[in-house]
């Protein structure tokens, strides 16, 4: 955090991480007196650092009515004197309150998601391993609740960006995975944001490489911990989680039985060819982070961490799914890899929504994807699957299939 004086173009550093191991959260100012009173860092869970007496003295006194919950003021009146505030957890999409500062009166005004059952949660873990160059990888572990954590079966769910990170709280595809029956890992891989410029810039260049490989070692972890059956390990993303199924498909076909790719590009130079207008200002950057294909040698590694050039590697069954109308990932980068297993005689199936972009956004259209996402896991992996489906699911489901054999 840096305090900057737009006319002196002076710089005075305000504060980082106590214990140097992550980036700034965010600041929080008071609304009343724009006073700094908190700042907050996102490590494997939130730590808060207070500057203000009353603020600690009211967060502790909300923390101490609200047990096991992430407490964070969401709103509050002109004269701070009100507060809007979040009561969250792992297991626990939240409960909004009122709270009055001056009487210290706590109010709930409503449940969050208040149809889900929280008694079914898993609870989110923090981890940490290993990669193959010694780097720390921190993850999370979600594990199937009630469950016996010995040989289960494990979907490896990598984040998309890839300059992203995944935190600490309540997440639905982890619990409806871990609901059918699925160790889950999330792990924050090299080129994460959030924990210093050192690990996002040891991503550069690395797709399908490092960053892959701490995709690997966490699953080389949790085996070798006797968590986790090797024989029933499943990869699923989106975006670039999406391109890390591919490659972890076609780089490292002994670990894997089965990988859904969503919106996942299989060629790195083909994305890069065909970066939408709106991107043109980062794509020095995207050069940087991804690759160089305008030079020989930048070229030729992006061929190599192409899944798309390493497809006849694939043994894992695969399932595809893609909007036709994504501006990021063209469809023809989930068509190239598909009729390229297709021509091999490999296991493909597609699904293609030609009302979506870059991912689903309509109800039906994930409610059916995911129809077939835990059928498709559940027949490899051995996990369990709803077998009534809504007929509306189901024929929106129909609608998405389409024949490999049919595309050109």
């Amino acid at each position: 955090l840096v305090l900057f004086d737009p006319e002196t173009l002076e710089e005075e550093v305000v504060e980082s991480d106590p214990e140097g191991r992550v980036d700034l959260g965010f600041a929080a100012f008071s609304i009343a007196t724009d006073e700094l009173v908190a700042t907050v860092y996102q490590d494997q869970k939130k730590r808060t650092y207070y500057r203000d007496a009353a603020t600690q003295a009211d967060q502790e006194f909300l923390e101490e009515k609200l047990p096991g919950s992430d407490v964070s003021v969401t709103s509050a009146t002109l004269d701070d004197q009100s507060w809007l505030v979040l009561a969250s957890s792992d297991v626990d999409p939240g409960t909004l309150y009122r709270f009055d500062r001056r009487t210290r009166q706590l109010d709930r005004e409503y449940l969050v998601r208040e149809r889900l059952p929280r008694e079914h949660m898993a609870e989110l873990t923090p981890i940490e391993y290993r990669s193959s160059d010694e780097l720390p990888i921190p993850a999370y572990l979600m594990l199937p609740k009630g469950a016996v954590p010995k040989r289960l079966p494990l979907v490896v769910l990598p984040h998309g960006g890839p300059n992203a990170r995944d935190t600490w709280g309540f997440k639905n595809l982890p619990q409806f995975l871990a609901n059918r029956g699925y160790a889950v890992l999330l792990p924050n891989f090299r080129g994460s944001t959030g924990y210093g410029k050192a690990f996002l810039n040891a991503g550069n260049a690395e797709w399908g490489d490092k960053m892959q490989d701490d995709l690997s070692a966490g699953v080389r972890y949790l085996v070798k911990a006797g968590t986790v059956e090797a024989e029933r390990v499943g990869i699923l993303g989106g975006s670039y989680g999406g391109y890390a199924v591919l490659a972890g498909l076609a780089f490292t076909p002994e670990l894997y039985a089965a990988g859904v790719s969503i919106v996942g590009p299989s060629n790195l130079i083909t994305l890069l060819e065909s970066i939408p207008p709106y991107w043109e200002a980062g794509r020095i950057l995207l050069y940087t982070r991804v690759g160089n294909p305008s030079t020989p040698e930048g070229r030729a590694k992006l061929e190599r961490q192409s899944p798309l050039h390493s497809a006849n590697r694939i043994r894992a069954s695969l399932l595809v799914a893609q909007g036709a109308n994504d501006p990021r990932v063209k469809k023809a980068e989930s068509e190239q890899i598909v009729r390229a297993l297709r021509d091999h005689d490999l296991p493909v199936e597609y699904l293609l929504a030609e009302d979506e972009g870059h991912g689903f956004a309509r109800p039906m259209n994930n409610m059916a994807v995911f129809a077939a996402v835990e059928r498709f896991l559940a027949k490899h992996l051995g996990g369990r699957f709803q077998e009534d489906a809504p007929e509306d699911v189901t024929a929106r489901l129909a609608e998405l299939r389409v024949d490999p054999a049919l595309l050109v």
